[in-house]
């Protein structure tokens, strides 16, 4: 049901598209910019979801869910050209710090660039906004470093298949972070296709949380 939806939702903006064919210019107008299934693997769940972390030295064991997902498209105007972008959240809370995390895929931020897409992680909970960062950026270069106001990662390693806990996952991001929204600042993600974050490695404390046990809808 929901690829039929997203596939009428498609047709939809290709007829929109269709019908405005030309810029006052006289040159064709770009089609709607959506998020490659490649982004989505990593980064879009539905409620429903869930994983289960336990943190190698404290033993400690931490709960997040989906609790919320919206998918919507927006028009934007650059110089007077309308264009249609595709923009999802998904928002989870931790159950162990209380605290909620949103991924968010909006392609407005891609408008010079069709090419790159941003995944970003917010942090916050009533009374306390910790911030926002760049969690990845799709395609993945490894040795890629990006550091400006709020972000500094640098892509280690695409894994083809890591092996944790008897479980084997393929296509794993692993990801340095030095400024972010984990209460270290330098951390290195593991964020796999079809499961996102399933391992955090913190330099600062030696602690690293491992996924036990999930439940993915997407």
């Amino acid at each position: 049901m929901k690829s039929i939806l997203r596939l009428f939702l498609l047709i939809q903006l290709m007829i929109v598209w269709g019908c405005r064919k030309h810029d006052d210019d006289g040159s064709w107008m770009k089609p709607p910019l959506l998020i490659p299934d490649e982004v989505k693997a990593y980064s879009l769940f539905q409620p429903g979801s869930y994983w289960v972390y336990i943190d190698s030295v404290s033993e400690r064991v931490d709960s997040v869910y989906v609790y919320e997902t919206s998918h919507s498209y927006d028009t934007v105007e650059y110089f007077n050209k309308p264009r249609v972008y595709e923009i999802y959240t998904v928002k989870m809370r931790s159950a162990m710090d209380g605290y909620d995390y949103e991924f968010e895929v909006n392609t407005t931020y891609s408008y010079y660039n069709d090419n790159m897409f941003n995944v970003w992680i917010e942090k916050y909970k009533p009374g306390d906004y910790v911030g926002q960062t760049l969690l990845f950026l799709w395609p993945l270069n490894i040795g890629y470093d990006m550091n400006y106001v709020g972000t500094h990662i640098i892509v280690k390693d695409v894994i083809d298949l890591y092996l944790q806990n008897s479980e084997t996952y393929k296509d794993v991001i692993q990801i340095y972070h030095d400024i972010g929204v984990e209460v270290s600042k330098n951390v290195t993600n593991f964020i796999a296709k079809d499961f996102g974050i399933i391992r955090k490695e913190y330099a600062d404390s030696n602690q690293v949380w491992k996924l036990t046990r999930s439940h993915i809808i997407q």
